[in-house]
């Protein structure tokens, strides 16, 4: 098995982050474990989207090609995620 490329490594970890943010908030809120899971998983992989795209932009003027990818192809999934988890909740 070849190991994973540095792009996907950078996604892997952020989807990863918006999971455990998302649970982090849900279990610090009085309601039920379940209660808005998605539209808290949506709106963390939008706002994660967001800084995702700003440091893909941050890398284009300092030539870190690895980086500049793996942040720009993360905002894209993050972006599609969180269209479908606050589309799917409602």
């Amino acid at each position: 098995m070849k190991p994973l490329q540095f792009p996907y490594k950078v996604l892997l970890a952020n989807i990863v982050v918006a999971i455990i943010f998302s649970f982090l908030y849900i279990l610090s809120q009085k309601s039920g474990p379940r209660d808005g899971f998605g539209i808290i998983f949506g709106l963390t992989c939008l706002l994660s989207g967001l800084i995702n795209l700003f440091l893909g932009l941050v890398f284009i003027f300092i030539k870190e090609r690895d980086w500049r990818v793996g942040f720009f192809i993360s905002s894209a999934v993050l972006f599609v995620l969180s269209g479908i988890s606050c589309g799917s909740s409602f």
